[in-house]
């Protein structure tokens, strides 16, 4: 498919949308308390990004006022509806600035990788679509690995890719499969990251004695291995369908019965993310908590947070009432009806140095915060950054840039290099 088709189909779809982009979301800290403890197929979901943080013992906020607060500040942007160019992407799985500065994104919808300079030059591109040797299919999810090597999580073929990049090429390395114990991870978008041992920490589903497959993350013995063996597994507690709002919907065709879930517009959801050296974060985001934990499962720390709740714009009551009459009138008994306020927590983020992200919801129209966190806790720096820039799964936040992902004249994605520049 070539990039004036993706754009004719960006407009075609935009239209039939009437090109709606769902906010995040804001909130007033008033209170935190900081608890430790010790020992140890129509599916619609308006998700946010969600923001925690915790520390040990009992912690006092009092002085939150003298927190660093920087504004994320765009130096760059790549993204070009008006050409064929190598700027014009499909989807983007994953971006980030690797030890040389260069911006290398993974194109899920094209199925390659590419490579910026720090400038926004176009470099070099590589692994093409296929299942043969170096080549991908929905490439998500890139991170760099302890030895400096390129990790790509190659979705559509159920594998890891490892490839070395250079100034004007990259060279595929080897491939690195899901273990059979995980095979529910193979399609999966889910982040990429190794364990303080430097082992590959594969998130996704795991395959339960019950022969269930439940969410969780397991660490393999030795990544470069092409076949790994498991050698932990952690499942991650998921919370009930009511504390989501969600409604599962059965529906029968013939012979084929269909389940799909519906989750309610611009209410709870749950979030997880993961850290550099495997730490990682859950919240529901209608609950003001975030728990962190090490890689093995154990509660690390969790905070507490009292936000002052926000109210849904007309512009969005409009949305989740016509979200809700299309579900109505396809025979859908909803349960739920739209909410007056939005849950308070949008999302969570790591860093590269293992700072927890915790982003809170605003106001339709106002631009992102988070609250940072360190590795113990503490409330480190507040952030703000643009509406139509996220902070997902497929962006990149390091010590002093980020790497998120934008849209367009056609909500056509962007890549979108932002720098942190003190607020006085």
């Amino acid at each position: 498919m070539t990039r004036s088709m993706l754009r004719r189909q960006w407009r075609r779809r935009e239209a039939r949308r009437g090109r709606v982009k769902v906010s995040g979301q804001d909130s007033l800290t008033t209170h935190t308390t900081v608890t430790t403890l010790h020992g140890g197929r129509l599916t619609l979901c308006v998700a946010a990004i969600l923001a925690v943080g915790c520390a040990s013992g009992e912690a006092d906020h009092s002085g939150d006022s003298d927190v660093p607060h920087v504004e994320l500040q765009e130096i760059l942007r790549l993204g070009d509806s008006n050409s064929d160019g190598p700027d014009t992407f499909g989807r983007i799985g994953g971006v980030l600035l690797d030890a040389d500065g260069r911006i290398v994104v993974a194109d899920a919808m094209n199925h390659d990788m590419r490579v910026f300079s720090e400038n926004g030059e176009f470099l070099y591109s590589f692994a093409r679509e296929g299942e043969g040797p170096g080549e991908v299919r929905r490439p998500c999810c890139i991170a760099t690995g302890p030895d400096g090597a390129l990790w790509v999580r190659d979705v559509g073929n159920g594998r890891f890719n490892v490839y070395l990049t250079g100034e004007s090429s990259a060279v595929y390395e080897r491939t690195v499969l899901v273990p059979a114990e995980m095979a529910g991870a193979r399609g999966l978008w889910a982040p990429l990251v190794f364990d303080d041992s430097a082992r590959l920490v594969v998130v996704g589903r795991i395959l339960t004695p019950e022969n269930q497959m439940l969410r969780g993350h397991g660490i393999v013995d030795d990544a470069a291995q092409a076949v790994p063996t498991l050698l932990t597994r952690t499942m991650v507690t998921e919370p009930s369908d009511d504390s989501l709002a969600v409604h599962m919907v059965r529906e029968r065709e013939g012979g084929m019965l269909s389940v799909w879930y519906f989750y309610q517009p611009f209410g709870p959801s749950f979030v997880t993310t993961y850290a550099p050296g495997g730490d990682w974060a859950r919240a529901v985001t209608s609950v003001p908590r975030v728990e962190r934990y090490s890689v093995d499962g154990s509660l690390r720390h969790a905070i507490d947070v009292r936000i002052s709740p926000v109210s849904l714009s007309d512009r969005e009551r409009r949305i989740s009432d016509s979200t809700l009459t299309a579900a109505r009138t396809r025979g859908v008994e909803i349960p739920f009806s739209t909410p007056a306020t939005k849950p308070p927590l949008a999302g969570l983020k790591f860093d590269t140095a293992g700072r927890l992200w915790v982003e809170r919801t605003t106001a339709d129209g106002e631009p992102r915060e988070a609250d940072v966190f360190d590795t113990d806790g503490n409330l480190v720096m507040r952030a703000r950054w643009p509406r139509d820039i996220r902070l997902g799964l497929e962006s990149w936040v390091g010590s002093d840039r980020v790497v998120g992902v934008g849209s367009g004249e056609f909500n056509e994605p962007h890549v979108v290099v932002m720098r942190m520049v003190p607020v006085q």
